[in-house]
């Protein structure tokens, strides 16, 4: 994959690239950046993670951006953007975030910024966001004391991972599936349940 792009719409492949910790939710409300849903971290006393589950590799044109909202007073609780770049043992805050942010606002960081945390052309990062809310203090109208992300991008760059999924059969009962007139080449095939 050549970039990511995650607008919060659908709860399969949210659980494929993200990993959500603590309070951490996917949200429908109509008052998400764009579509119907957005990841929504409130509750106080609880740090919240968002966190990327393959490694995107570092290039010139790397941009990573997001849209955020933030309903957390400033002494209350911050909101990080982070990149690891050692599969995540430490984090580089790429931005911290708190107060009154509303409307949505774009934040964005190129080559430049990642550069000058120490993160150089061919490294392989992980990002994340970091939330931890220590009062409830704020503003109650959403994101509701705590903090919304929307629109998760990062542009030029090289994503581990496939694409371009077929579906082969909808409804498996059994727990043997045949796959049978493949011609030969290299394939990635997976299981996915549904209640």
């Amino acid at each position: 994959l050549t970039d990511l792009f995650e607008g919060a719409e659908d709860a399969a492949t949210i659980g494929e690239n993200w990993d959500l910790a603590g309070g951490t939710m996917l949200v429908v409300t109509n008052a998400s950046h764009t579509g119907s849903a957005c990841f929504q971290m409130l509750s106080y006393r609880s740090v919240h993670v968002l966190t990327m589950r393959n490694l995107f590799k570092v290039q010139t044109d790397t941009m990573i951006s997001f849209y955020m909202k933030s309903h957390i007073s400033t002494s209350n609780g911050y909101l990080k953007c982070q990149v690891s770049t050692d599969n995540g043992e430490t984090w580089k805050t790429l931005g911290t975030y708190n107060g009154y942010i509303d409307p949505w606002s774009l934040k964005s960081f190129n080559y430049a910024a990642l550069n000058a945390q120490g993160i150089h052309d061919g490294d392989e990062g992980l990002l994340r966001f970091v939330a931890d809310i220590e009062n409830v203090s704020g503003w109650s109208t959403f994101p509701y004391f705590g903090f919304a992300l929307d629109d998760i991008a990062i542009a030029g760059t090289e994503i581990a991972g496939y694409g371009g999924w077929t579906t082969l059969q909808s409804n498996v009962t059994t727990n043997v599936y045949e796959i049978a007139a493949k011609p030969t080449g290299t394939y990635a095939y997976r299981v996915q349940a549904y209640a």
